[in-house]
């Protein structure tokens, strides 16, 4: 049996479910005095009846009815959504533990046993309800606050502000001092590409950020991991603190690319932990809310550097710059490798993996290529130039015309990021270039540049990666290493350059080893070909000694 009061509902409504009727209605008494509202019912079936067909802010129920035990009711309840948070206090005649735990277990709030001192039950239910209403507050203001976050997050869609705006909507909706929004792509578990964008006190406007140049090691090390954990398919999503006591994460998203969320909060003004409780929030509720928007705003955004990258192709919007490459005995200039720079300031590495990303990688290291070799015509015309090349360029027409064009020494250094499939086909291409043109392995010991590698081109230049060659002076085992590297190099027909020289102490090393080539800062930065020869011939600089 239900009973139902039939006066307008003014205060919180209790369910007090009982089969003794005499202590059913003492409760209901008491809690009326006390401003309630009280439902009666003396079963468990009248009881789900009650909260199916009416609100109800509480329900106090007897774990003994007669038709369906009291853990029972509550496993039925909590197995619909619409009542999975409301709360339960649950009241027994027994007092083992066991019996207590398996009602906790089950879903209940809280547990008392009879016989019942009113001011107590009277208390747990106001904590009870005091803690209910403190929820639904700070859930109706997280609503709110994604209320507008989407309505912000549509409108950036649907213009392409890119992940700038994204990171200062982001941002400015969930309050943290430091917000980075991050789009990443992850080969074989590697973090290989991060375009990321900052909003906080350090960068005040929002600011574009590549390969999160600029961001804490901290931050470095939590997006690598989130997306890695992605990639390898062990997680669909990446939510809580790190390691930091004031960094949090979110990562989202599946196969290649993925999005993360970093929020900076602080913790000092954070004493009882809610600032964190919240953010952890913020930032899950965020992510699932995220990652639709995303697949739009990548979209746009891909759209958008698309044509940004075949308007610098059509407008020749880059340049090339020259760092010299030296004899380490004699410090003679006997070459210098062109790299490209874009006017938009853009990295070189960003806009050539974007380029090859939507089809355009081919067409803008030709117009690279074809941009250097034009203004090499101001350097001496016995001074070799060297060029970064996608190997599967080998073969092209309009790369043969470009280095046919150009009667000086030419070395085409076939960049490590891509596979070579067939060496055979990449050596019979190469057969058809002139014979002023020379291969040249780039970054050796990174990437696909291995040994075999160079073992099957045969090239005759092998670039050392900076990371054998910085600090060399002061490791005896990489030294030994590179006497082995530099007798097969040259048993294969070729000669080493060590990249990457800042270094005067790595210079007598490197020659104890056989190197007799270098590149680096320690003889010259980038810079265009005026600064090495102008119009009038040799300019006074010379690489430092």
């Amino acid at each position: 049996m239900c009973s139902i009061p039939a006066v307008e509902r003014t205060a919180a409504v209790l369910l007090v479910v009982d089969d003794e009727p005499s202590l059913r209605t003492l409760f209901a008494a008491a809690f009326r005095k006390r401003g309630y509202e009280v439902i009666e019912a003396d079963t468990g079936t009248a009881c789900l009846e009650a909260v199916a067909h009416h609100h109800v802010d509480l329900v106090l129920l007897d774990s003994g009815l007669p038709d369906v035990p009291g853990p029972d009711v509550v496993r039925t309840l909590r197995s619909d959504r619409r009542h999975a948070t409301l709360p339960i206090i649950m009241v027994t005649g027994r007092a083992e533990v066991s019996e207590r735990v398996e009602a906790l277990r089950g879903g209940a709030n809280d547990y008392v046993v009879k016989p019942v001192v009113f001011e107590e039950l009277l208390a747990r239910v106001e904590a009870t309800l005091r803690e209910q209403r403190s929820w639904q507050a700070r859930l109706s203001e997280r609503i709110s606050v994604h209320g507008r976050l989407l309505a912000d997050l549509a409108d950036v869609a649907d213009h392409g502000d890119g992940l700038v705006a994204l990171a200062r909507v982001v941002h400015d909706s969930l309050g943290f001092r430091r917000l980075v929004v991050a789009e990443l792509l992850v080969t074989d578990s590697i973090l290989v590409r991060v375009r990321a964008s900052a909003r906080g006190a350090a960068r005040p406007d929002g600011e574009a950020v590549d390969d999160l140049h600029g961001l804490s090691d901290e931050i470095r090390r939590v997006v690598g991991a989130g997306a890695s954990l992605l990639h390898a398919g062990r997680a669909r999503s990446v939510f809580g603190p790190t390691a930091g006591p004031s960094l949090l994460l979110a990562v989202r998203g599946s196969g290649e690319s993925v999005i993360a969320l970093i929020g900076e909060f602080e913790p000092a003004a954070d004493p009882d932990g809610a600032v964190l409780r919240d953010a952890v929030a913020g930032l899950t509720d965020l992510a699932s809310v995220i990652e639709a928007t995303v697949v739009g705003l990548r979209t746009s955004v891909n759209a958008t550097a698309r044509r940004e990258i075949e308007a610098i192709i059509e407008t020749q919007a880059l340049r090339p710059v020259f760092q010299p490459i030296c004899e380490l005995t004699s410090r003679e200039v006997i070459g210098y490798e062109a790299l490209t720079r874009f006017d938009d300031g853009e990295p070189p590495n960003l806009r050539f993996s974007q380029a090859h990303e939507f089809g355009l990688g081919a067409d803008l290291e030709l117009e690279a290529l074809r941009l250097a070799l034009s203004h090499a015509s101001s350097l001496p015309p016995d001074a070799m130039v060297s060029v970064n090349l996608s190997p599967s360029l080998i073969g092209r027409p309009e790369l043969r015309a470009a280095v046919g064009s150009c009667v000086r020494p030419i070395c085409l250094e076939l960049t490590e990021n891509e596979r070579i499939g067939d060496y055979e086909q990449l050596l019979a291409a190469f057969a058809e270039l002139p014979d002023h043109v020379r291969l040249s392995v780039d970054d050796a010991g990174s990437g696909w540049a291995s040994l075999w590698h160079v073992h099957s081109i045969r090239p005759a230049y092998v670039k050392l990666d900076r990371a054998w060659v910085d600090g060399i002076h002061a490791d005896p085992a990489r030294q030994i290493l590179m006497r082995g590297l530099h007798l097969f190099v040259t048993e294969v027909g070729g000669q080493l350059i060590a990249e990457g020289i800042e270094d005067p102490a790595d210079v007598a090393p490197l020659q104890a080893v056989g190197v007799t080539l270098g590149q680096g800062f320690l003889f010259g930065r980038p810079a265009p070909v005026e600064t090495w020869f102008g119009n009038d011939g040799p300019t006074p600089h010379r690489p430092g000694r």
